[in-house]
């Protein structure tokens, strides 16, 4: 019984590249992304960013919003690689905050 394996020399060397152009990312925008994961479905990194820097780096440009109960996500691709944002919604009005000026996709 023949079994297929993957490609692991293929994954590890896009992800490499994918590390080096999220160094060179990391070091243009003088920022350090919140938490960086693998997709290894699609080896490819997803690249967490807090709110104000998602909205700092990518205002004006194409995204995609999902919303749900417990919050929303925006998406953008850049440069190969996946950013996401995950905005709660908030509890009480006091503590809303205007909400940032970025075009958007429905997802």
């Amino acid at each position: 019984m023949l079994h297929s394996q993957p490609n692991w020399n293929s994954s590890i060397v896009h992800l490499a590249e994918q590390y080096r152009i999220l160094a060179d990312w990391i070091e243009a925008y003088s920022t350090i992304p919140w938490h960086v994961d693998i997709n290894w479905s699609k080896d490819a990194l997803i690249i967490h960013l807090h709110e104000e820097t998602f909205f700092r780096i990518f205002q004006g440009q194409q995204a995609i919003q999902h919303s749900d109960l417990q919050g929303i996500t925006w998406k953008i691709q850049h440069l190969g690689l996946s950013f996401i944002c995950f905005v709660p919604h908030l509890c009480t009005e006091e503590q809303s905050s205007p909400v940032p000026t970025i075009n958007k996709e429905s997802a």
